[in-house]
């Protein structure tokens, strides 16, 4: 099950990855520092929309890097929550990454990278009481140690609970 689940996710990023790519050629509802990009499967007709709030801060060539919340239908409260970090960050599965929401104690945690390796994604048992933290924060600083170096990021996450709202498919706690 864990398998299949991570194969779902993961085919979802590779759409949002080319997405977060083109952010001026979408059509984009901002909401606080967020983007919202609505959007279906057109297959299944699933929901795939996606709220992006873009780094401001990113090593250098990482201009389009972000952290991303998109529906995923079948996922834990229906949402995988993922950081594009618009590099490659080496060839490992589950890389160290330390962050910190607002003027909270930094923690460290071990997140599995998607399958080009320039994504990490928040664990789905993890992801709950992260949404909820980041709801209580206006910045998340990102350090992600990658296999040759580290890379840090800084995203504000100003007004994420309207953001949310838009992102209708999310079903945890708030």
């Amino acid at each position: 099950m864990k398998n299949s689940r991570r194969k779902l996710i993961l085919a979802g990023l590779v759409s949002s990855v080319l997405a977060l790519g083109s952010l001026a050629s979408a059509q984009p509802i901002r909401a606080g520092s967020w983007y919202y990009y609505q959007s279906r499967d057109p297959v299944t007709n699933a929901d795939t929309s996606r709220i992006v709030a873009p780094a401001y801060e990113y090593p250098r060539g990482a201009r389009d890097s972000g952290l991303v919340i998109q529906c995923q239908s079948g996922a834990l409260h229906n949402v995988v929550v993922y950081f594009a970090a618009d590099t490659y960050l080496g060839p490992a599965r589950r890389i160290v990454v330390t962050y910190r929401l607002g003027n909270m104690s930094p923690v460290d945690a071990i997140w599995d990278a998607s399958s080009l390796n320039r994504e990490v994604i928040v664990s789905s048992d993890q992801q709950a009481s992260f949404i909820s933290n980041l709801r209580l924060n206006s910045q998340f600083v990102l350090r992600i140690s990658g296999s040759r170096e580290d890379f840090t990021y800084s995203v504000d996450t100003t007004l994420l609970s309207g953001a949310l709202t838009r992102l209708a498919c999310y079903t945890g706690p708030w």
